[in-house]
């Protein structure tokens, strides 16, 4: 019986030895973790915005510009044409992150912020500066042209250009330098159609 408990207590002796021995490991373990990925914290921070605001109103000079261009291109189409003293963040929807915008939605003739509905006519090539873009949605406008410089926003993973009036070849800047999961762009009057477009979107 003596033994019994005897051996009891000597194995218990070795199960509570066992324990730091445990934590060590898993320690060790942890910081090697922290080693292999140096960079998780960048992982799970957003991305840091580089921000111009000469105003300090919070939002980036170059993204406010361009929504003022949007507006003064479709001057000039009566009813349909935006305000010219529109505020620029009434054009659509849109979502800024760190004073940059990342997503603008704008369905033509819809009313937003309590401003008259109207409709876009042209894309200014100012969206080249737009370069935390993430999300384009500009359908059922009158858009007749998609400029070149779409080819810089190599954030975007979805555009929506449906029910325009583009015209032509499907410029490949839609899809060039950019990580797209969705591209709309039916309902227009496209002449010709790349097949590198199939590439981009797999």
């Amino acid at each position: 019986m003596a033994n019994r408990f005897s051996n009891t207590k000597q194995s218990g002796q070795h199960m509570f030895k066992s324990i730091p021995i445990l934590k060590i490991v898993l320690i060790g373990f942890a910081l090697n973790l922290i080693f292999l990925f140096p960079s998780c914290d960048q992982i799970l921070q957003p991305e840091s915005a580089e921000l111009i605001d000469e105003n300090n109103d919070g939002y980036d000079d170059r993204d406010i510009l361009f929504l003022q261009k949007l507006i003064d291109n479709s001057q000039g189409y009566g009813n349909y044409s935006p305000s010219p003293t529109m505020d620029p963040l009434h054009v659509g929807h849109q979502t800024w992150t760190d004073g940059r915008l990342r997503t603008l939605y704008h369905q033509g003739g819809v009313p937003y912020h309590d401003e008259d509905g109207f409709y876009l006519y042209e894309i200014p090539i100012e969206i080249k500066d737009v370069q935390y873009l993430n999300k384009l949605k500009l359908y059922k406008n009158y858009l007749t042209l998609i400029p070149d410089e779409i080819k810089y926003l190599d954030r975007l993973t979805e555009i929506n250009l449906e029910k325009n009036r583009f015209v032509g070849s499907v410029p490949e800047s839609l899809w060039k330098n950019k990580n797209l999961a969705s591209l709309a762009i039916n309902n227009n009057s496209f002449s010709s159609f790349p097949a590198s477009v199939c590439d981009a979107l797999e």
